[in-house]
């Protein structure tokens, strides 16, 4: 199967698309100096030239903090990409399989929702609108977790390491048009908080020191509120 896929050079894709060319599959995954997602001239382009057999939606914006101080970035990046996708794999008449994020589920519940979670779920809808697929992932990478000075005992979401999830998502999308589902919920099988994930993998985590377990003790200790929970229920 040739894929074309955006984002190829993020966090999930520098670990995708090597997974699923060693399954035999012709990736094509050039990175935005050459491939510009957000014009749809390029877009178009891209998928006369390589005629994928379906398009793999990765590219988005990434920075959830940053994402409140700058949202026509995040949108940008995050929504208009996925409509020029959209756009394109409709006129290539080939699937559109769009990658979203567990932080819709704070949007869902009406938990209250940052411009990150906001932009993913409007670009997640406009596929599924479209006809398209789409898959909401849960999973954190050894490069997120570097940084962290403390552990949230606290806020649960369905979450695995990063390269848990690629057989699952990788497996998706390589589903025959006809097996896909139109929604799916891929992650950790049970949800976790990131103390448990952290444990799991790295038991010596300095994070682990300072373990937060209520929101109440967060704000004692003049910490950042965490999102909400974004676990999901298996049916």
């Amino acid at each position: 199967m040739r894929v074309l896929v955006s984002g190829g050079s993020g966090r999930l894709g520098r670990l995708l698309v090597p997974w699923l060319r060693e399954r035999g599959h012709e990736v094509v995954a050039p990175p935005r100096a050459e491939l510009d997602w957000s014009l749809p001239q390029h877009v178009a382009a891209a998928l006369h030239a390589h005629a994928p057999d379906r398009v793999l939606a990765l590219a988005s914006w990434t920075d959830v903090t940053r994402a409140q101080h700058v949202p026509g970035a995040c949108v940008r990046d995050t929504v208009v990409t996925t409509q020029h996708a959209i756009d394109a794999a409709a006129s290539a008449r080939v699937p559109l399989l769009y990658v979203s994020t567990d932080y819709v589920h704070a949007v869902l519940r009406q938990d209250g929702a940052g411009v990150y979670a906001a932009a993913k779920l409007v670009a997640e809808q406009l596929v599924l609108l479209a006809g398209g697929y789409v898959a909401r992932v849960a999973f954190t990478t050894p490069e997120q977790v570097a940084g962290w000075q403390w552990a949230n005992g606290y806020s649960l979401a369905n979450r695995c390491w990063a390269d848990e999830l690629v057989p699952m998502l990788g497996t998706w999308a390589c589903y025959p048009a006809h097996q896909l589902e139109r929604l799916v919920e891929l992650g950790g099988p049970h949800p976790c908080t990131p103390a448990d994930l952290l444990r799991r993998r790295q038991p010596e985590h300095p994070a682990l020191q300072h373990v937060v377990t209520s929101a109440e003790s967060a704000a004692a200790s003049g910490l950042p509120v965490q999102p909400r929970d974004t676990s999901w229920r298996r049916p």
